[in-house]
């Protein structure tokens, strides 16, 4: 079940960039063990314009969502075991890790980070088709900046499927 612990820390870094960014960790930057860190790149504002963030302030707010609770999936993984301990939350049903044609496809098969990035899409989504909608795009996106191949985004689509058919509890379509 893991150790006991009385608080998680959540650090939060916000700087400015020429395009948004969210990252996050699961060690907040004071290095404390439990807890996690939040990294927001933001373009800065020009003089005599409107924030530029405002436009984009639901998907910018999603995203941070997104990553804090893929980052508190990964808490709940080591710290607080019981709310994931479940018959089927460890099984990763995709071809064999072997098949895997880059680092990144056998990254995203890790029964650890199948987890945190669906529960991540689920935090924002309203149906199933919205979780599946969300979950595509980042194939998608790791698909264009050549991260994974075709047969990686093939291998990793259905074991994602399957995990969500097995263990998220969301609306139908």
């Amino acid at each position: 079940w893991g150790t006991e612990i009385d608080f998680i820390e959540i650090t939060v870094a916000v700087s400015y960039s020429d395009t948004f960014r969210i990252g996050a960790e699961n060690i907040p930057a004071t290095g404390y063990s439990d807890g996690m860190h939040i990294n927001i790149s933001i373009p800065p504002v020009k003089e005599g314009s409107l924030r530029p963030w405002e436009e984009l302030e639901l998907p910018l707010k999603s995203e941070i969502e997104i990553s804090i609770r893929h980052e508190l999936e990964h808490i709940f993984q080591t710290d607080f075991r019981y709310f994931v301990d479940k018959d089927e939350y460890d099984i990763i049903n995709h071809v064999d890790e072997d098949d895997m044609e880059t680092s990144m496809g056998t990254y995203l098969t890790l029964p650890e980070e199948v987890s945190a990035h669906i529960m991540g899409f689920d935090q924002v989504s309203k149906t199933r088709n919205d979780l599946l909608f969300h979950i595509d795009v980042l194939i998608g996106e790791y698909l264009q900046s050549k991260h994974i191949t075709n047969k990686d985004a093939v291998s990793i689509r259905k074991c994602w499927h399957d995990w969500i058919d097995r263990n998220v509890q969301i609306l139908a379509a």
